[in-house]
This record gives structure tokens, sequence and C-alpha cells, in this order.
């Protein structure tokens, strides 16, 4: 009997300190958000994948052949973020995220932005112009 005790413990342990680390980094983590689709240029795109975190923000990853880009869609302020290459670890449909807030160069930054990202935001949508001109248009559900 005492060696169940022991587990059982253990056990409560493990769980109390995995809760609290999983409750104090809540705000790091991105769902990926299957009733989102996203089209490239008016086209359905199956390669791109978005994300959304507890402030109801967006995190958009396209994939189509060599040319990767990642965005932030802010929907408290209605802007697109550019953040860091390396600033997410990608793990299947959880994203984690390294820094709060999200270090990003604003869309409204023409300075660093060079180009006008003509951000357009919708009840069901909102769509942007990349950085590689393609215009980048999200439902946040299913069509």
């Amino acid at each position: 009997m005492p060696r169940l005790r022991k587990i059982a413990l253990l056990l409560a342990v493990i769980l109390i300190v995995g809760t609290s680390l999983i409750a104090l980094s809540f705000q790091h983590w991105w769902l990926k958000n299957l009733a989102s689709a996203v089209f490239l240029n008016e086209e359905y795109s199956d390669q791109a994948t978005v994300f959304r975190n507890s402030n109801g923000d967006f995190l958009i990853c396209t994939n189509e052949e060599a040319n990767t880009e990642t965005y932030v869609y802010f929907s408290s302020i209605k802007q697109i973020g550019v953040p860091n290459g390396d600033q997410f670890i990608f793990l299947g449909v959880l994203v984690y995220n390294k820094d709060l807030p999200v270090p990003t160069v604003l869309s409204s930054d023409r300075i660093k932005i060079e180009q006008d990202m003509n951000v357009v935001e919708q009840n069901e949508w909102f769509e942007f112009t990349g950085l590689s001109g393609r215009r980048i248009k999200v439902y946040r559900s299913n069509l």
C-alpha cells in the first residue's frame, strides 16, 4: 500500500506542475483554426495554415513552394504584423510563441514595410497584400 500511495502522490505532483505550466504559458499558445479557409490571389490554398490565440488574433502561414510567409492579424487593431521567422515553434496543431506580445513590424510602419498592405476586414473575413505581392484573404470559418 505505501508504494501505491507514493505513485498517487507523484501523479498528483506531476498533474499540479503540468497544469501550472500550461496556465502560466497559456497566452504563448496558438491553436490551429480548422474552420478557416485561405485564398491566395483569389485561389483557395490548402498549403496555407491559420492558427488562433486566446486574444482572437490570427497567425497565417503560407507554405507555397519556396515562398513561405508568416503574418499575424491583430483583430483588436485591425493590422497585420510581420514577425521574425524564428519567433514560433510549430508543433502540428499547436504553435508556441516565444515572446509576449508577439514582436512584429506592423503594416502601418512605412519605414520597415515599404508597401501598402491594404488591410481590409469584413465580418467573416479579412484580407491584405503580403510582402511577396500576393493578395491573402482569410475566412474565419469555412465557406
